[in-house]
């Protein structure tokens, strides 16, 4: 899902809504993996406004899995 809204981001808007996610942050490789600072980046405000975005630009029948999705990985 975190995937699927990087793509729509970077694909529908001209501004990105986290302009500051790259595909480094998605798909870091081995060293990439080890660096907290990009994790940290990513997760802020702009992570949840994208996800808010992303969410709104789903179907109905999409917009309640990813509710789902989402607060069954919050616990």
């Amino acid at each position: 899902m975190w995937i699927d809204a990087y793509k729509w981001d970077h694909s529908t808007n001209p501004f990105p809504v986290h302009q500051k996610l790259s595909d480094e942050h998605i798909f870091p490789n081995d060293a990439q993996k080890m660096r907290n600072k990009l994790a940290f980046k990513t997760l802020n405000q702009d992570r949840l406004n994208l996800m808010t975005m992303y969410q709104e630009s789903l179907p109905e029948p999409a917009q309640k899995e990813l509710t789902a999705a989402l607060s069954s990985a919050a616990y």
